[in-house]
């Protein structure tokens, strides 16, 4: 009888947070909410990637399939693959510095990846290794970025890119200063 009483009572319970689960937690419709409610909104789209149908041909398909993999493995092509669109090639501390990922895991992606041909490597005058990633990999990216972007009809979103350099970045320059001046 006592399990019966509370399971009614659990019940009970549950049936009312959920009647009123939307009147607690809604937040007020304001610039700060709709920022963070657009943030997510970029996130979701940015960790869609695996919804994308996976490509035919086996060099970008093994490629796509590696990458997909973890997390992990998407933030070190994406620190090399930035440098290597400014002209750059980014070495394993400089990733390490970037991503908070251990010393390990980055030499093991970066080596995974300059044996499949995904990344190219050079030395510095020190002998330190930098890569920079291959025409395969850039390529993929800048598909999934156009693709990514190609339906783009929230009205969220398309205020909160259109507002972002200007809102965001002025405060953190009013807050912090420049460290660096735009190149114009």
């Amino acid at each position: 009888m006592n399990n019966a009483n509370a399971r009614n009572n659990q019940k009970a319970s549950t049936s009312i947070e959920k009647d009123n689960r939307n009147f607690i937690n809604a937040p007020p419709n304001s610039e700060k909410f709709k920022f963070t409610i657009a943030s997510l909104k970029l996130e979701n789209r940015m960790l869609n990637f695996q919804n994308n149908p996976i490509p035919k041909d086996p060099k970008e398909r093994a490629s796509s399939t590696y990458f997909r993999s973890t997390l992990q493995k998407r933030l070190v092509a994406s620190t090399i693959m930035i440098n290597t669109f400014e002209g750059n090639c980014t070495t394993q501390k400089e990733i390490r510095e970037k991503t908070g990922l251990s010393k390990g895991l980055v030499s093991k992606i970066c080596s995974e990846c300059v044996e499949a041909g995904w990344f190219h490597i050079k030395y510095l005058s020190d002998y330190t290794p930098c890569y920079m990633t291959d025409d395969l990999i850039n390529n993929s990216a800048q598909y999934y970025t156009t693709n990514m972007w190609s339906d783009t009809d929230d009205p969220i979103l398309i205020e909160f890119c259109r507002r972002f350099d200007i809102m965001y970045m002025q405060n953190k320059l009013d807050e912090e200063g420049s460290q660096y001046e735009p190149q114009t």
